[in-house]
């Protein structure tokens, strides 16, 4: 497989626009230039609790790839998770994954299913190569806020250990829920969680803070000034970044423009 379809989960426009942006510039950089987007918007975890429907439509882009001999590539996590899922009931319940065979009108070979997907920080880091236009991050500190689920998946392919070696990044981990979820039935609590967490990362004494979760962008950068009230705190000055930022942000050429900093509420300053 050379072809890929990138799935872009656009349920927060403004901020799936930020990621998207910046991967198909770090895919130009790496050499990877045979793919199309697929929007798909996979949301948060209360989209699951659309049932059958929502399976039904990833399973339909999956299957419709995989026979079209592309590879998957998933771009955030949340988009992992759902697909997680949905591989997790298709394996342990015959009479869901009988319902939407009959739905699609099709068989489901889950293991051809599996093997057509990837996540796309796993290809960067294997696609990634320093030059002599690299510029390390050698002497910063960042928080890695990674959804709790991933734990497993993360510390298995070493992840986090590839990522600093690579980069000259020194990284703290943090396993942690979104709470992006609860923005529209209880912004109060959504924002009490994530100031906490926020703050948490804050006090360690980082540089900025990186994020492949869509909706923990969309909570710590574009509702920042709810977070900070409710913290009572007077410091708002920690940026979220997405992986393919810190990524760009290593090739003599980018700048805080074509990173599309400007786009974010708390200003990146490090370039």
């Amino acid at each position: 497989m050379n072809s890929f379809v990138i799935l872009h989960n656009n349920f927060y426009p403004t901020s799936s626009e930020i990621l998207l942006q910046n991967l198909k510039n770090l895919l130009k950089k790496i050499c990877i230039n045979d793919y199309q987007i697929q929007q798909l918007p996979l949301g948060n975890k209360f989209s699951s609790l659309m049932g059958e429907k929502f399976y039904c439509q990833i399973l339909k882009t999956l299957m419709k790839t995989q026979q079209e001999d592309k590879q998957v590539l998933i771009c955030d996590s949340q988009s992992l998770l759902a697909i997680i899922k949905l591989i997790k009931k298709l394996y342990e319940e015959q009479e869901f994954k009988e319902k939407l065979s009959y739905l699609l009108k099709e068989e489901i070979d889950i293991l051809v299913l599996e093997k057509s997907i990837k996540f796309i920080p796993e290809i960067i880091l294997e696609s990634f190569r320093k030059d002599d236009n690299f510029r390390s991050w050698k002497g910063f500190k960042s928080a890695f806020i990674i959804d709790r689920e991933l734990e497993n998946f993360v510390r298995e392919i070493q992840f986090l250990e590839k990522l600093e070696s690579l980069l000259g990044l020194k990284i703290l981990p943090f396993y942690k829920e979104s709470y992006d979820y609860l923005l529209k039935t209880n912004p109060t609590l959504a924002y009490k969680m994530a100031s906490d967490d926020y703050y948490e990362m804050v006090d360690c004494g980082i540089d900025f803070i990186i994020t492949t979760n869509i909706g923990n962008f969309e909570i710590f950068d574009k509702h920042s000034k709810m977070i900070q009230k409710i913290a009572g705190r007077d410091d708002l000055e920690i940026p979220l970044l997405f992986l393919p930022q810190v990524f760009l942000s290593t090739f003599r050429d980018s700048d805080a423009s074509n990173l599309l900093f400007k786009e974010h509420n708390i200003l990146p300053k490090m370039l």
